[in-house]
């Protein structure tokens, strides 16, 4: 409230106006929103991940969204499994459209063809990404083929954690923690990859993925992923065709699933090449940033 009335008082002070509004997230939703119903300025809301997952477990911010979104002009969410968790609490269904993050295609660079086996992890080291899964799925994957290297790309909280778990686990020269690095390096990275994984799973506050970047990525360079049945992931996903999937926490799967994709080279293609064609069907070039600009002109009319 103290930062809705904050919000209130600048808008006020400054005199802002503007003809329409995008407010990113709805946790923002929530600050900035009153103040633009006050100044009769139409918006559309963006919802994207813990906005429609974890804070979905405190009444006042449910109660308070539907709110909003009745009163925005449209609300946008990059997956169907955010707009189930919209319409279950009361969001109207005419109000919600779906739009994928697309990938930024001409800036993907060509996967090469590397002879090196390379498992790729890109994310924040938290506990919904689940990065001691992909510890363990590494442990797994080693034994079966020790000449692999896992490369996993990101900082965060559970850094420390990692670090403490390869010591433990022996694995120091075959998993490689990046921590953070420019978009193009991760890209390059990415692009070196044999398999791409990701471990994302629901964490113990209720907090959940809306449509992994990293995953479309992958996927537009044509990498074959293995992943979790979670969110947004099952609609880039196709379990057999587009790429692979494992139930969150099932670390000894994920690993068999990885061997099943290194031992088998025509498959890793086959895979590499659907997953391609299947996020350019779902996510294409700019098709979320057109929906945006479609949807903040319908607003100005308003």
């Amino acid at each position: 409230e103290v930062h809705r009335r904050r919000t209130r008082t600048y808008l006020k002070r400054k005199n802002i106006s503007a003809n329409a509004a995008i407010v990113e997230y709805g946790t923002s939703a929530f600050v900035f929103a009153p103040a633009l119903i006050e100044k009769n300025i139409p918006f559309v809301i963006t919802f994207h991940g813990y906005d429609c997952s974890m804070y979905l477990g405190f009444a006042w911010y449910r109660r308070e969204i539907v709110n909003l979104c009745y009163s925005s002009t449209a609300v946008l969410v990059p997956s169907n499994h955010l707009r189930r968790r919209l319409q279950l609490i009361g969001v109207p269904e005419e109000k919600i459209i779906i739009e994928p993050y697309a990938p930024r295609y001409s800036e993907l660079p060509k996967a090469e063809n590397s002879s090196n086996l390379n498992i790729v992890a890109l994310g924040r080291l938290t506990e919904k990404k689940c990065p001691e899964a992909i510890v363990h799925t590494a442990r797994l994957v080693l034994k079966q083929f020790p000449e692999a290297h896992f490369h996993i790309i990101g900082d965060g909280p559970l850094r420390p954690r990692m670090k403490s778990l390869l010591t433990e686990l022996k694995l120091d020269k075959s998993v490689t923690l990046h921590g953070a690095v420019e978009h193009s390096y991760a890209l390059q990275l990415l692009s070196s990859a044999t398999v791409f994984i990701q471990h994302s799973v629901t964490s113990n506050s209720g907090d959940q993925e809306g449509f992994p970047v990293a995953i479309a990525e992958s996927l537009g360079m044509g990498v074959p992923v293995v992943s979790t049945y979670h969110s947004g992931i099952t609609e880039a996903i196709l379990h057999g065709e587009s790429g692979l999937l494992v139930q969150e926490h099932d670390f000894e799967e994920m690993a068999t699933s990885i061997c099943k994709l290194l031992e088998d080279k025509r498959l890793r293609s086959k895979m590499g090449k659907k997953g391609k064609e299947r996020i350019m069907k779902i996510a294409g070039a700019f098709s979320r940033e057109k929906k945006l600009s479609t949807l903040l002109e319908s607003a100005c009319r308003v």
